[in-house]
């Protein structure tokens, strides 16, 4: 705790923001977590900051601080001055859990529930993670952290268990649970699954959680007949109650050389390498290489089959299509050009393009995370999609182009909205193939943005999108910055500008007669990429807590020491940017003063004020803002 003496002439003044929460979906998402409306009403957690246990560890490590968790009153991110922790030597695993269980004995974690679900190191950091199984069911979102330097010293921790969990029984069936799913959905049911173990929910109920088993159900639906969804149903096992809705489907040699669209339809078409592609000659399969060139053994002639589909994309017409178009010419000789033609309807500039951008996307993702192997394999990639326009989607198993219609181009000749796509396909794989679910739909749709521009460099997502209009966009991050909490409004695309617009605006902050644009975007693509394996996350109306979080990883990713008290090579364009946003590193400050009462008017006020922060390290001055009461 610190004090001021502060002088004003008048009273302080606190501002507060009013949410506007719609949903344009036919099937809206549903979530129980308003955490932009508790930060809004003045819930305070101060008393969470003066619990004896943790008071306890502060004695022990007197600059760490926490971020605490309204509802458990667990840190749900700490982090100081890395901890040298001998016990557990050498193992990771052993010393995570013996400091958990030693360090933090005051908060009484359930240990003997975590079941680790990763164990990583990632080149800067190690990571030992656990979530909580209780009476053989997963509570959801219930993930604890460990994280280490690499001479393991622990420089965070932070835990969203849950404790004193009651007996929990079931009181409808499965098939109970489908039809109570079905029922709350307005469009088209196509299929149904559920999965047969129960899971725990924690539900906020008046300051604290209402535990509920909860049957995790998934309906696949044709949404208004344009786009189909996949969605993930929380179904209370007790009664029934739709606690959580999700929709899982997401939005917005020689060489071989096709015609394509560069960036959009509205730039000239341009003769470019067809890169990581299937070629077959006499019966045995080779790739083109980086510069769409590829080598057969022997002399020549050879007769080549080129096949539009290659290691990392598959190109496919139509929302039923299995095959990719191929291309069969002959007397190919060293030193040739082979042009992959044209042709309708499988083969035009559509297809070309769609296969070009998509590659460079993942070869853009590989650059950043070359240990990141799990989309090394085809992605199914639908051009000329004819059941629904003004669109394109990410499935889980492929990504999805309208073709041109109800005035909206075919979203396939427009490379950032393939970027956007293929970037909800590394979110969801990246997460899980560490051991976790991706689940907050606005960062999924920002993440997605974000690696669109850092491949465009451009902050427009989306040129060219309607017909006829070359200067038409979707989004854009160079105006009208979007602010947590009040720009958080329940709708997946506009919260996740308010995290995509925080990264754009780092690298904003960045630039300098030194530094230019395009070496500050790099400079944030490398930092935006490596914290992925920080694996911020949360459900939906979690945003606030997992923004904060991606800020924490944002500066521990570009931390030097492992320290981050003693701040980051860019700890001040980092905050800088994020706070444009309303995403502040201290964001659980709160300040405690007497009113002075009445006063003369020019008269002088001293106030003396209390502070209580998440973080003292980082805690400078502070400003008051005032106004006379009565006025505005």
């Amino acid at each position: 705790m610190k004090k001021w003496i502060l002088s004003a002439f008048a009273f302080l003044a606190i501002q507060t923001y009013a949410q506007d929460m719609h949903n344009h979906d036919a099937n809206p998402n549903l979530s129980p977590y308003l955490e932009a409306a508790k930060y809004t009403s003045g819930l305070s957690k101060k008393h969470l900051y003066q619990q004896a246990a943790w008071k306890q560890f502060q004695q022990n490590y007197p600059d760490w601080g926490a971020n605490m968790d309204y509802y458990t009153g667990l840190p749900h991110r700490a982090f100081g001055t890395p901890i040298h922790y001998a016990a557990g030597g050498m193992d990771p695993l052993l010393k995570a859990k013996l400091f958990l269980q030693n360090e933090l004995s005051g908060f009484q974690l359930p240990i003997s529930e975590f079941v680790v679900t990763r164990q990583l190191n990632d080149g800067k950091y190690i990571h030992v993670d656990f979530k909580q199984i209780h009476a053989g069911m997963e509570v959801l979102w219930s993930r604890t952290t460990v994280r280490m330097s690499q001479d393991l010293k622990i420089c965070l921790f932070g835990t969203d268990a849950h404790r004193n969990i009651p007996v929990l029984t079931p009181a409808i069936s499965e098939s109970q649970a489908i039809q109570a799913a079905v029922q709350a959905i307005t469009t088209t049911v196509i299929n149904t699954e559920v999965q047969s173990q129960l899971k725990i929910f924690p539900l906020p109920k008046e300051g604290k959680y209402d535990y509920r088993p909860v049957y995790a159900v998934t309906l696949y639906t044709q949404d208004d007949k344009i786009t189909p969804g996949k969605y993930l149903t929380y179904v209370d096992a007790i009664n029934g109650e739709i606690l959580y809705r999700q929709n899982k489907v997401v939005h917005v040699g020689f060489d071989v050389k096709a015609d394509l669209y560069p960036t959009n339809l509205f730039a000239p078409l341009a003769n470019l390498p067809l890169k990581n592609l299937l070629v077959n000659v006499s019966g045995t399969n080779y790739y083109t290489d980086l510069l769409g060139n590829v080598v057969v053994p022997g002399a020549g002639p050879v007769n080549p089959t080129i096949t539009l589909s290659g290691k990392f994309i598959k190109i496919v017409t139509g929302a039923n299509g299995t095959t990719s178009p191929t291309y069969s010419t002959s007397n190919v000789n060293n030193g040739d050009v082979v042009d992959f033609p044209h042709s309708s309807p499988n083969a035009t500039e559509r297809h070309m393009t769609c296969y070009y951008h998509a590659n460079e996307i993942h070869d853009h993702m590989k650059m950043h995370l070359p240990n990141f192997t799990a989309m090394d394999n085809p992605l199914t990639t639908r051009v000329d999609r004819t059941d629904g326009n003004c669109n394109a989607f990410y499935d889980g198993t492929s990504i999805n182009f309208y073709t041109t219609a109800n005035g909206c181009n075919a979203l396939s000749l427009v490379s950032d909205v393939m970027y956007h796509e293929y970037g909800h396909g590394i979110t969801n794989v990246f997460w899980d193939d560490q051991g976790t679910s991706f689940d907050n739909g606005g960062m999924g749709e920002g993440y997605s943005d974000v690696w669109a521009m850092s491949i465009t460099k451009s902050p427009l997502i989306g040129p060219g999108f309607y017909v006829g209009q070359p200067n038409s966009t979707i989004r854009r991050y160079d105006v009208n910055p979007k602010i947590y909490p009040q720009n958080l409004v329940g709708q997946v695309h506009a919260d996740g500008e308010i995290i995509a617009g925080a990264w754009w605006d780092f690298a904003q902050e960045m630039i300098s007669g030194s530094v230019t644009a395009s070496e500050a975007i790099d400079t944030m693509a490398r930092i935006f990429s490596d914290s992925h394996y920080g694996l911020a996350n949360g459900p939906d109306g979690q945003e606030g807590q997992v923004y904060h979080d991606i800020l924490i990883d944002a500066l521990q990713y570009d931390d030097n020491d492992a320290n981050l008290n003693n701040g980051t090579p860019h700890f001040l364009p980092i905050v800088n940017g994020f706070a444009a946003h309303g995403l502040y590193l201290l964001s659980d400050a709160e300040l405690d003063h007497n009113e002075p009462g009445v006063v003369n008017a020019g008269s002088t006020i001293s106030l003396q004020a209390d502070a209580t922060v998440n973080f003292p390290a980082f805690l400078g001055d502070v400003k008051m803002f005032f106004r006379e009461k009565g006025t505005t």
